[in-house]
């Protein structure tokens, strides 16, 4: 219950942010690296329940076209899981796996990706060029907040694994 309520109260502050701010922080770019990860500490079923009502309250907050976010993020959280250090499947061979501090940039990156093209018609990929450019444009301010913050947050992720401040749920 106080992680439910931790998450919470940062995603708040982190929409609070975004919309006290917009022309500094653009939407999504505090939000989803909080979401990515609330659903990186655990991948429990209980923290895919909490980012989703999150994803969808702030879809509700702050329209876009399509809800994908919250689509899709317990599927690719699904799928990181299964790329974890303790996948049985994986446990001999380390070939293919992606290094755990490199985990939350590139999931953050996925998620900010979905987003971006949620807020794009279906009618705008005739265009491809011209709408790949615009999603760039529209990318890139976003990436420069949300990488280094989930960076951040894959190292605080990491010493407290080590010093044994995370729990087995």
């Amino acid at each position: 219950m106080k992680r439910a309520f931790l998450c919470f109260l940062m995603a708040w502050f982190a929409i609070v942010l975004e919309l006290a701010f917009p022309n500094q922080l653009p939407h999504g770019s505090l939000l989803l690296p909080m979401v990515c990860g609330t659903l990186a500490w655990r991948a429990s079923a209980s923290s895919v329940f909490i980012a989703g009502v999150i994803l969808l309250l702030d879809w509700i907050a702050r329209p876009t076209l399509y809800p994908i976010n919250a689509l899709f993020l317990p599927l690719l959280t699904a799928f990181a899981s299964s790329l974890s250090d303790d996948a049985p499947a994986l446990r001999g061979s380390r070939r293919g796996l992606i290094p755990a501090a490199l985990r939350l940039p590139l999931f953050v990156t996925l998620a900010i990706a979905l987003q971006a093209i949620g807020n794009v018609p279906w009618n705008a990929f005739l265009q491809f060029q011209s709408t790949c450019e615009a999603l760039l444009k529209t990318v890139l301010p976003m990436l420069m907040i949300a990488i280094p913050l989930s960076a951040a947050m894959a190292l605080i992720y990491r010493v407290c694994d080590e010093f044994g401040l995370t729990r087995a749920e």
